[in-house]
């Protein structure tokens, strides 16, 4: 769990809408080094959905499972096997991991067959 941060005059706002904010959006004061405890402990107790709910992902966790549920999503993106070297950022996703492909893997000749249907 991160640290949920405040700005000088106490709102709060989550990590990832603070990257992008140079000020507090309801005070337009400098953020401080302070930390919500009172949240933080509030959202350990809370369902969070997936991180990929936007691309379908329907399930719900507490904080301390969807971290393993997230790494083997059928949602996220997925690299391309095929893909020798990433090019720039992001070129080597080709999208979600819920298209229907057909996998195999031979264990004696370390084959790995990839099929999209």
């Amino acid at each position: 769990m991160s640290p949920i941060p405040m700005c000088e005059n106490g709102h709060s706002v989550c990590k990832t809408c603070r990257q992008n904010l140079l000020n507090c959006p309801v005070c337009r004061e400098q953020f401080s080094n302070m930390r919500c405890f009172l949240l933080e402990n509030m959202t350990r107790k809370m369902r969070h959905p997936c991180k990929y709910y936007n691309r379908g992902c329907p399930k719900a966790f507490y904080l301390q499972r969807s971290e393993k549920h997230e790494d083997q999503c059928q949602h996220q993106p997925f690299k391309c096997p095929f893909q020798l070297q990433q090019r720039s950022e992001g070129s080597a996703f080709v999208g979600a991991a819920n298209i229907n492909i057909r996998a195999s893997f031979n264990k004696k000749s370390y084959n790995f067959l990839l099929a999209v249907l």
